[in-house]
């Protein structure tokens, strides 16, 4: 039986708790740590916990920790947790420096015994991303293509909106968990639908390394809500909506019915599964058979990597300068 803290307790470490009291043959969650005594001792009075504002406790007594919202002492205690050799699922973003992030990795190298550290990343575990993982495998993937748009609303975006870092960076994390390939090339641009505003649509072109072509589309400027994917391979087409949880996939197929081959369209029942609780199996699983969880650290660094150099192509654009002659942006 794995025992586990959740560390700080704010609203996000409700749903990691009901998340984990959903498997109650592989763990127990028995502590909640806040620095904040009164806040620690609210949220355990209400879900039969023991309270800690202090952390040494936690390590005694823990065999894992959920690691919420810590502020600026976030990465200093995963730190210590993996250098005590304790298991660790990291609430997203990261958002670490070079400096925090190599402490970090350090704890993983002095711990007794290589911890798991799974960032989490609850729309990985969609059921219909599992579907859509199934109906992929063993094809061969030619390319793959995400849009991701949210509401806008009447207010302006805030001046420190990262339609990269908070759009486009899910997307690239979710590639990374459909294809272990490497991204060998970048091509992307931004557009303000306001010019005053920072950039609220984009779009992103990747190469991998075994040639496989990803589209990533994101954009916070209308009033739309949309989570789609599609992937094509050299057998079919697969299509997800991830809001609806439906999955259709387009296949060639010759059935002696009609003359030659057509497309048969087949839509996949996808069975209902909170995508919290099967996050929560995926890092028990991975703790119990200390194996590398779908989205680990290094994964997220190379995310990171990738994120940056779409940045930098878009920033490239927005400094284009217009033509002499027609008085118009070049293209860059």
């Amino acid at each position: 039986m794995i025992r586990i803290a959740i560390l700080g307790a704010g609203p996000v470490a409700e749903r990691h708790l009901g998340a984990l009291q959903a498997h109650p043959g592989e763990c127990r969650v028995t502590t909640i740590y806040d620095e904040q005594p009164v806040t620690a001792n609210a949220f355990a009075a209400g879900h039969g916990l023991m309270p800690c504002s202090e952390l040494e406790p936690v390590w005694e007594e823990a065999d894992a920790v959920v690691v919420c919202d810590l502020g600026a002492r976030r990465a200093r205690v995963i730190g210590t947790a993996l250098a005590r050799g304790i298991d660790v699922l990291i609430e997203p973003p990261l958002a670490m420096s070079e400096q925090e992030l190599q402490r970090m990795l350090g704890g993983i190298v002095k711990a007794p015994r290589r911890p798991v550290a799974m960032i989490g990343h609850d729309e990985l575990y969609h059921p219909a991303l599992g579907a859509v993982r199934e109906l992929l495998a063993g094809q061969t993937i030619v390319s793959l293509e995400l849009e991701r748009h949210d509401p806008k609303g009447a207010a302006a975006l805030p001046d420190d909106f990262d339609i990269v870092r908070e759009m486009l960076l899910p997307q690239i994390e979710m590639i990374g968990a459909l294809i272990d390939q490497p991204v060998v090339a970048t091509q992307a641009a931004g557009a303000r639908s306001k010019p005053a505003e920072p950039f609220d649509h984009a779009r992103a072109l990747l190469v991998l390394d075994d040639n496989t072509l990803v589209t990533l589309s994101a954009a916070r400027c209308g009033g739309a809500r949309v989570r789609t994917l599609r992937a094509v391979t050299t057998g079919a087409v697969v299509e997800c909506d991830l809001d609806t949880g439906v999955v259709e996939a387009t296949r060639l197929a010759d059935d002696g019915v009609v003359a030659g081959a057509h497309s048969v369209r087949r839509r996949i029942d996808v069975p209902h599964r909170d995508p919290w609780e099967a996050q929560a199996a995926a890092w028990l699983q991975a703790i119990e058979a200390r194996a590398k969880p779908r989205l680990s650290i290094g994964a997220i660094v190379t995310a990171e990597e990738t994120a940056d150099a779409i940045r930098g192509r878009m920033d490239l654009v927005d400094r284009r300068t217009p033509s002499r002659r027609t008085g118009k942006l070049r293209a860059a």
